[in-house]
């Protein structure tokens, strides 16, 4: 059962914050923010002991502050998606900046011949069906960027897209990088502006054309 109405929130009947569920079987799952949760309270660790130049990385979540050991920009690699082995897309510099991606196209499951996405919509309890193959955001929180790529996979590229930059216009810290899967086993990209700018590409990608038909 995937229903997120099935958790209510109590908070204002009792002090603090307080959940229940309309359901006994509904539970919650917070392994979409967990890894960067960590990552961000390592930082912090390491701040408390003086240490201003990090990168953290955890499950392929990870946190840049300061410089790297030549006084520059840490370099993260964003991968290709692709199944088995590993081929890098791009470079992004990163400086006191939180970087994670999410994808669905290593944990699939194939069920009478069908490719199926682990990532499952709230709204559907079903698997995904567009054609995101992964989101990449940057955001300075490792557990923000954790929890908002996984809202890009659910939503797909176009939507995604839009409640980016909604993000944005409401003055949030965040940039995103899809890459989307196009007919012919072609693939393309959509990035916000500023991302754009910084990528240092290792394998060129055509744009994808947003299409936000109601």
């Amino acid at each position: 059962m995937v229903d997120l109405n099935e958790i209510l929130d109590d908070s204002g009947l009792t002090e603090g914050v307080h959940l229940s569920k309309g359901d006994v079987r509904a539970q919650l799952d917070f392994n979409a923010v967990a890894q960067g949760f960590t990552v961000d309270g390592l930082s912090e660790v390491l701040l408390d002991y003086g240490v201003t130049d990090m990168m953290i990385e955890l499950g392929g979540e990870v946190k840049c502050m300061g410089l790297n050991k030549h006084g520059l920009a840490w370099r993260i690699a964003i991968d290709q998606p692709q199944e088995n082995g590993r081929t890098l897309q791009a470079v992004l510099p990163l400086k006191d900046m939180s970087v994670c991606t999410s994808g669905s196209y290593r944990k699939a499951s194939v069920v009478n011949g069908k490719r199926h996405s682990h990532t499952l919509d709230p709204r559907t309890g079903k698997p995904v069906t567009h054609g995101l193959l992964s989101a990449t955001i940057v955001t300075p929180s490792a557990a923000y960027a954790d929890a908002y790529a996984t809202v890009c996979m659910v939503l797909g590229p176009d939507r995604g897209a839009v409640w980016v930059d909604s993000m944005q216009r409401a003055g949030k810290d965040i940039e995103a990088f899809f890459i989307v899967d196009q007919e012919g086993d072609n693939q393309s990209f959509w990035a916000t502006e500023s991302l754009r700018e910084d990528l240092e590409w290792l394998e060129p990608l055509g744009e994808y054309v947003l299409e936000l038909s109601e």
